[in-house]
């Protein structure tokens, strides 16, 4: 499969929960630690210590988890290498301030908790600019992430493992089961775990507005980092067909046909979309010899 340029179809999905709270973790303790002239062997030995890292962890991971919000939101919307100028002044203005903001209002509570003011406290002279150097570094962070996924699209695993495959071949009559070269499992990742989803319980993937998605014959759907040019390539097509450039469908999950009032054709689909389901113009002989088995 050769090098493609990098697009919001295949933009990473930043499957770094683990990195995440190691960062937090490292942040809370350099945040503690700052500006404490005492041996750090004591400063571990008493109990606030503990405390304060716990608070400080929570603080830190929920700006990280803010920051990779951000990030996949403007990822979706604005391109850094075409749209260079209005991704970095968007993520200045949502990725710096806001989180910011987040970590003051916690750190707030936190000193509201014990009966202290935020501003009786040293909070601002040693604690705040560690964490807008904090902040600062872990969107320089997602950059990084961002550019070398855009130079090297075999960052993801599940990648490696089912399209580098050879394009599999159409299986001819009396040859040999070709099923195991086909995608048997789409990996999804949500923030906190990974979700491996049978093919064999989706009933069609989709694009919309900009984002690849897979719903499942119950209802489900889940966000997919794969564009569908690579499904495409990567699914049995006994069992999926491509109908239109924002649309690939499982067989069972046809109910029906009708033909429109132009050359295309209406599907209905289980479980039925939003909005009508059309089959390309150029699509109608080959989607009509592919259901009619």
């Amino acid at each position: 499969m050769e090098n493609r340029v990098y697009t919001n179809e295949n933009r990473p999905a930043y499957n770094d929960v683990f990195k995440r709270v190691i960062l937090a973790l490292v942040g809370a303790h350099f945040i503690v630690v700052y500006g404490d002239h005492e041996d750090i062997g004591k400063i571990i030995r008493h109990f606030d210590y503990y405390n304060a890292m716990v608070a400080s962890f929570v603080i830190a991971f929920l700006v990280l988890y803010y920051i990779w919000m951000i990030t996949r939101y403007l990822d979706a919307r604005l391109d850094w290498f075409q749209d260079t100028n209005k991704r970095i002044a968007a993520q200045l203005a949502l990725g710096l301030a806001p989180p910011a903001a987040i970590a003051v209002l916690l750190a707030w509570v936190y000193f509201s908790m014990y009966g202290h003011d935020i501003r009786d406290t040293p909070y601002f002279d040693s604690d705040f600019p560690v964490i807008l150097l904090f902040i600062f570094l872990a969107n320089i962070y997602y950059f990084l992430y961002y550019l070398v996924v855009s130079f090297w699209p075999r960052d993801s695993t599940e990648i490696r493992e089912y399209i580098s495959k050879p394009t599999p071949q159409i299986e001819q009559e009396g040859s040999l089961p070709l099923q195991e070269q086909y995608r048997s499992v789409i990996l999804v990742q949500t923030p906190l775990k990974s979700i491996p989803v049978r093919t064999s319980d989706i009933a069609y993937f989709f694009r919309e507005q900009k984002q690849n998605y897979l719903r499942k014959y119950d209802g489900e759907i889940f966000e997919i980092s794969h564009s569908l040019d690579e499904l495409e390539a990567s699914l049995a097509p006994s069992a999926f067909f491509r109908i239109n450039r924002q649309m690939i469908i499982s067989f069972s999950s046809c109910k029906e046909f009708r033909p429109t009032d132009g050359p295309r054709l209406e599907l209905g689909l289980i479980p039925a979309p939003s909005d009508p389901v059309l089959v390309s113009e150029t699509k109608v002989s080959a989607f009509k010899n592919w259901i009619i088995r």
